[in-house]
């Protein structure tokens, strides 16, 4: 039995009052209020873990962290990287300082669609979904992540073709 959080960025914006550029997580990591915020919201849902003797699902904060929001987040694609690899670690630390946990944690790298999740911009094939995809795993695959989830997927053939992507990792 596994327990997972509940909505990181949806919990801090509506539930805490944390500014999140974007609605981009990984944007936390670059401040000590971001990153304090970030262990807030984990340490509630790992101390739960271990009261309730479960193992835990602990995800990254990559959700939009591949290149379709380098734009927008004024970003390039070498800072998504090393913003994937932080959060990586982040969620690693996180873990160690919770290794007196008798259950097992996961780290899990959350990959989001390419394009805006509630409304769809354009289709995208299977093709190219692997093609995409395969750039923020492959980042991914040099670290730390137990796995990969796809979240807030809108298209079968995205899902589709990430299922290829992720076989590196």
């Amino acid at each position: 039995m596994f327990l997972t959080d509940a909505g990181l960025e949806t919990d801090l914006i509506f539930n805490h009052g944390v500014v999140i550029r974007e609605f981009a997580a990984h944007t936390l990591l670059t401040s000590s209020e971001g990153r304090a915020a970030l262990t807030r919201y984990f340490e509630g849902f790992l101390d739960l873990a271990r009261a309730r003797n479960v193992g835990f699902i602990l995800d990254s904060a990559t959700w939009k962290a591949h290149g379709h929001w380098a734009p927008d987040l004024g970003s390039s694609l070498a800072e998504l990287r090393l913003a994937n690899e932080d959060s990586i670690n982040f969620i690693d630390e996180l873990r160690d300082r919770f290794s007196h946990n008798a259950k097992p944690i996961v780290l899990n790298a959350i990959i989001g669609p390419r394009g805006d999740a509630y409304r769809p911009e354009v289709s995208i094939s299977i093709d190219e979904a692997e093609a995409y995809h395969t750039e923020q795993i492959s980042w991914i695959a040099r670290t730390q992540a137990d796995m990969v989830s796809a979240v807030t997927f809108n298209q079968a053939s995205e899902a589709a073709g990430l299922v290829p992507a992720s076989t590196i990792v």
